[in-house]
């Protein structure tokens, strides 16, 4: 890694209110045709010398493409992926970004450098830019979604988790993922809400109503869940996650008989796996 040298135009890294990319644009200075030639050389150079690993190398080289072009979106962004002060990184990047901000490439370049400095607030916003910029931005839209809950914007998740929604298609890992933030942001109805739709969309899928019976147990309702559990294990007898259920809500309610007979019936019932028997025992 380097420090900083003279030659290259620093910028200034707006102000947090400036969010989003509300900065001047940045035309560079037409270059002649010899000067052109030259920071092509310079360049391209810079890069196969990167690749042969010859960091120093390549630094300076980017710094002498940077004396002929300061406003070098390509160098500034490579340049950054050098320096050392991370200050000098943000503006190296700010000013990439201001030549060319329709780069998502850039502005995430510039959101992990955020990360990485645990600016949490500067990172989100940032990425939030960089999705209108992708066709297909799932992993940077898993990312927003997982920093938007962090910082409490359970509003701003839960768009997110519907942008996901609509580009990868309905799935149950999206419906899981909402009842988890519903129960965060302590929006039980809304967990109930989406639990239940889950189970009126696949009636035959045991493990969502066991998790609305769940739900139901951990928010005063257990009568409710001891009774969609019930009705799971009437429809199958042999289910194992009803069986784990009720033998948890038998040892939380005390009741040592219905516990022990439970766990007989299950220890001698050749049709659960060994493992689940192991488990239980």
């Amino acid at each position: 890694a380097f420090t900083g040298c003279s030659g290259s135009r620093q910028s200034t890294q707006p102000p947090a209110t400036a969010f989003p990319f509300r900065m001047k644009h940045i035309t560079p200075k037409p270059l002649s045709a010899q000067e052109q030639l030259k920071f092509n050389t310079l360049y391209l150079e810079a890069i196969r010398q990167g690749l042969k690993g010859n960091d120093a190398s390549c630094f300076e080289l980017l710094n002498r493409a940077l004396e002929l072009n300061p406003d070098a979106a390509e160098c500034l962004s490579r340049k950054a992926q050098f320096v050392t002060d991370t200050a000098e990184t943000v503006s190296l990047l700010w000013h990439a970004i201001a030549v060319a901000p329709e780069n998502a490439y850039y502005r995430k370049q510039l959101a992990y450098t955020y990360l990485r400095q645990e600016k949490y607030d500067s990172a989100t916003a940032v990425l939030s830019t960089v999705i209108d910029l992708e066709e297909y931005p799932i992993d940077d839209l898993w990312l927003l979604f997982r920093l938007q809950t962090q910082q409490t914007d359970y509003d701003g998740a839960l768009k997110t988790l519907d942008r996901l929604e609509r580009l990868e298609g309905d799935n149950e890992q999206f419906a899981y993922e909402r009842i988890k933030l519903y129960l965060t942001a302590k929006r039980t109805d809304d967990a109930y809400a989406e639990a239940e739709r889950l189970c009126q969309e696949n009636p035959n899928e045991p493990r969502h109503q066991l998790l609305l019976a769940s739900l139901y147990l951990d928010n005063g309702r257990a009568a409710e869940g001891y009774a969609l559990c019930r009705k799971v294990q009437a429809q199958d007898p042999d289910n194992e996650l009803a069986q784990t259920w009720l033998l948890g809500y038998y040892q939380n309610q005390g009741d040592t008989t219905a516990f022990n007979a439970l766990l007989d019936s299950v220890a001698g019932n050749p049709k659960v796996s060994n493992p689940i028997r192991f488990q239980l025992l």
